[in-house]
């Protein structure tokens, strides 16, 4: 099984590329869905997260507001590193498991591991290969405005707050383009992926 990291900058459509990437037949793990179960109360970040930034980050059910715990994090560079400080090995660790679990259960051909900070935080390193998804800035501020329906503000300082898309693709092995269509964005991931099935072992 190949093991093949994935990542790209925010609303760059990751996700999207994944889901292709499935329907040919790769494995996912999705380190987003990873970082969601470990916050939610009992999850292993949950008690870590609120003794660091407190019980104004929780909703009246004590779930974690994650756009309460955006809106500090994104405008300090201080908390961003705690926060990840907490998260990371956990959902590093985990995705780990995740793929060699799908190892032994499953015979995928090739299995990906979806994480926005996978180069950020040097977890690149621990894959075959590394595909970087990418779009114009313009696009990306785009997306997030429509999807989480903040200013241009909000959505530039999400950008900011990422390894810029010129230096991350640096460390590609292959790069998908989405400022296409999603059908082009399709024949992309098509043709990866046969290249992908045909590397040698």
């Amino acid at each position: 099984m190949r093991r093949i990291g994935l990542t790209g900058g925010i609303a760059c459509g990751k996700t999207t590329v994944c889901r292709f990437f499935e329907a040919l037949g790769a494995g996912i793990v999705s380190a987003d869905e990873v970082a969601h179960q470990i916050v939610q109360p009992g999850g292993e970040a949950y008690l870590r997260i609120v003794e660091v930034f407190g019980s104004a980050i929780l909703n009246e059910d004590r779930t974690i507001n994650r756009s309460a715990l955006g809106a500090l994090v994104f405008n300090s560079c201080d908390l961003r590193l705690k926060l990840n400080e907490i998260t990371h090995p956990i959902i590093i660790r985990r995705s780990t498991e995740m793929m060699e679990d799908m190892a032994r259960k499953h015979r995928y051909p090739v299995s990906i591991v979806d994480a926005a900070l996978m180069v950020e935080s040097g977890s690149y390193k621990r894959f075959e290969k590394l595909i970087v998804v990418w779009c114009t800035e313009a696009q990306q501020i785009e997306r997030i405005r429509s999807r989480w329906n903040f200013s241009e503000h909000e959505a530039r300082l999400r950008i900011s707050a990422q390894m810029p898309l010129s230096e991350k693709r640096r460390y590609a092995d292959y790069e998908i383009d989405t400022s296409g269509t999603q059908e082009r964005t399709k024949e992309l991931v098509r043709a990866l992926y046969h290249t992908l099935l045909s590397l040698p072992e």
